[in-house]
């Protein structure tokens, strides 16, 4: 459970009354007596585990009921599973697209240069002392490509939780600011890695001269 908030019965009928809104002078009579029962509004941490954690709650001694949204549970269950498939998807995508332009842009370069590379072969130079510089490259570009979008999550990630979410009032998301210092190595070493492997797959038809 990501947290626990006991609400006495006073104040959860305030709430109730809040609810009801101009109405609310039906039920005023009602404060001396109250008929509303102390309770724990609990925040879980992991929405798979909705069911296992109500039967256990069921199970506590002094708890009268567990009430929760259930179908919402499954929702986010869904929406869950959506995103993370769409998630990996566009991964792949961005990341056959990444070694594509860095592929094309390495290649344009050893195109400019392959009579130099022509006659460092002829020359005796060996195909990794050719190599290092290309590879160096695409690790360059595929350093600041990690760095522009790690920026450009943060503006996006920062927008729909603002804007969409936490506006709703009714879900609750992790600042970036929290998580960003796990996200950029992140970033940054699959840019590199994805520019050394651009960066090789295009090498190895230039140095067949």
């Amino acid at each position: 459970m990501e947290s626990v908030t006991f609400v006495p019965k006073e104040e959860a009928f305030d709430i109730y009354l809040e609810m009801l809104g101009e109405d609310a002078y039906i039920m005023e009579d009602l404060r001396e007596d109250n008929p509303l029962r102390d309770e724990y509004r609990i925040v879980m941490k992991d929405v798979a585990l909705h069911d296992e954690t109500v039967e256990a709650l069921k199970e506590v001694v002094g708890i009268a009921a567990a009430n929760s949204e259930k179908e919402i549970s499954d929702k986010l269950m869904q929406m869950q599973r959506i995103v993370n498939a769409v998630s990996y998807t566009l991964v792949a995508l961005l990341g056959a697209v990444s070694i594509f332009i860095i592929s094309n842009t390495v290649r344009l370069a050893m195109f400019a240069r392959r009579e130099e590379i022509s006659i460092m072969k002829m020359v005796g130079a060996t195909d990794g002392f050719i190599r290092i510089p290309f590879i160096v490259e695409g690790m360059t570009l595929g350093l600041m490509a990690g760095l522009v979008a790690f920026f450009a999550q943060w503006g996006v990630y920062d927008y729909i939780t603002e804007k969409l979410v936490e506006s709703s009032g009714i879900f609750s998301t992790v600042a970036f600011s929290e998580i960003w210092s796990m996200l950029l190595p992140i970033m940054l070493a699959s840019g590199i890695v994805i520019g050394i492997l651009g960066s090789v797959l295009t090498i190895r038809k230039f140095l067949r001269v």
